[in-house]
């Protein structure tokens, strides 16, 4: 393998690591001001899903912005990372002892919780390092690619007006 070939790919893995980076903890950083607004207490299933969508929202955020400002290919992919994560958790969950992947996010009847203490700590535990990172990084990359579908019909559009100003 040449340098040029290595500089390559050690340069789209940086890319990638870093779009990772911006997906997980970037998105918790831009999410944290509005989380005040989603009420955690007493949990409640509607308060999981307030702040699963806005985990999901802030993230779609992000991917737009991100690839719109930078284009870097790599944000469209992130969602693979995120899926082996969630996948990792399957695999986990095999032996009936590390919980279960939704039932914090309130998609089960027993989510009603009024204080902290009563939660279930493995299934916090797997919303929280699981679930969420997971839903970051899958929104994350469908920012990105909308806003390389919208950029794209931008840029056609752009290039369709001024090769009709040159011919006239």
């Amino acid at each position: 393998m040449n340098t040029t070939r290595a500089v390559s790919l050690l340069r789209t893995g940086g890319a990638f690591l870093l779009n990772f980076a911006v997906a997980t903890v970037g998105v918790h950083i831009l999410e944290s001001p509005f989380i005040r607004y989603v009420h955690f207490f007493p949990v409640s299933k509607a308060s999981i899903l307030r702040g699963d969508l806005l985990t999901s929202a802030v993230a779609c955020g992000a991917g737009y912005s991100v690839y719109a400002r930078w284009e870097p290919r790599s944000a469209k992919w992130v969602w693979l990372a995120g899926l082996g994560w969630l996948g990792t958790l399957v695999l986990l969950m095999l032996d009936g002892r590390h919980g279960t992947i939704w039932e914090i996010s309130g998609t089960t009847t027993s989510v009603n919780y009024h204080n902290f203490s009563d939660l279930d700590f493995q299934n916090f535990s797997n919303w929280t390092g699981y679930t969420l990172p997971g839903l970051r990084t899958m929104f994350y990359s469908a920012g990105a690619f909308c806003s390389s579908r919208i950029t794209k019909h931008k840029l056609l559009n752009r290039a369709s007006v001024l090769s009709k100003k040159n011919v006239e």
